[in-house]
């Protein structure tokens, strides 16, 4: 037997006699298609038409997306903070008089960038050199907050799950689907090493190594 509760107003006194008795609010803790007066999170949400309850499909979808969202800007957070780094590093290095053309600073620059393939990174940590990194406490700050974010709307977007209304589900299915599509975009650099000797080095872009750098949709 399916457990269903509701929760009315009409045992509560009211201050009119003759006053129209309140619409009961429903939920069930099995799986169910309930449109009119299901309710959701709070006594708040309870839906009273289709409209609502189609507006209510819809934010469950968006808040997917958001939260994939937040996932990406996260990745591309701890991204940007690298490359600010790596700025600053070939800024010191310019500022004590190195030419940024040379091999270890090439190299270096390789190792610190993460979005490099892997084959290319090995290729180059025999004459690399590798500098530590560790973000600053406003970084470190802000990616506390952005992961604090993106954990209470993967909350929120749970305890909705949990009210095993087919309706929700599949738009919190199809949300996640789109907020792959639109903000995880794979856009990756591409090393072909199968050619013949490089006439150049690496770093010095020769036509020899080929890449593909695309920016993604969120990007």
């Amino acid at each position: 037997m399916a457990h269903r509760s509701t929760l009315s107003h009409n045992s509560l006194p009211s201050p009119l006699h003759g006053a129209p008795p309140l619409k009961r609010l429903t939920f069930q803790m099995l799986w169910n298609w309930h449109t009119i007066d299901a309710c959701f999170l709070a006594r708040s949400w309870h839906v009273r038409s289709m409209g609502g309850f189609a507006l209510s499909c819809i934010a469950a979808m968006l808040l997917v997306v958001c939260l994939e969202a937040l996932r990406r800007l996260d990745r591309e957070y701890d991204e940007y903070i690298v490359r600010m780094f790596r700025a600053q590093s070939r800024l010191d290095r310019a500022n004590r008089g190195k030419e940024p053309e040379e091999a270890e600073s090439c190299a270096s620059s390789v190792v610190l960038d993460g979005g490099l393939n892997g084959e290319l990174h090995g290729m180059l940590t025999r004459s690399a050199v590798v500098r530590r990194f560790r973000a600053s406490l406003a970084q470190q700050f802000v990616k506390a907050v952005l992961h604090a974010v993106t954990f209470g709307v993967a909350y929120i977007v749970m305890l909705l799950a949990m009210y095993f209304n087919g309706y929700i589900i599949i738009s919190i299915i199809v949300g996640a689907g789109l907020g792959k599509f639109i903000c995880d975009w794979t856009a990756k650099t591409v090393v072909f090493d199968d050619e013949p000797a490089r006439e150049g080095p690496i770093c010095g872009h020769s036509s020899k190594v080929e890449g593909i750098e695309e920016s993604g949709v969120c990007a």
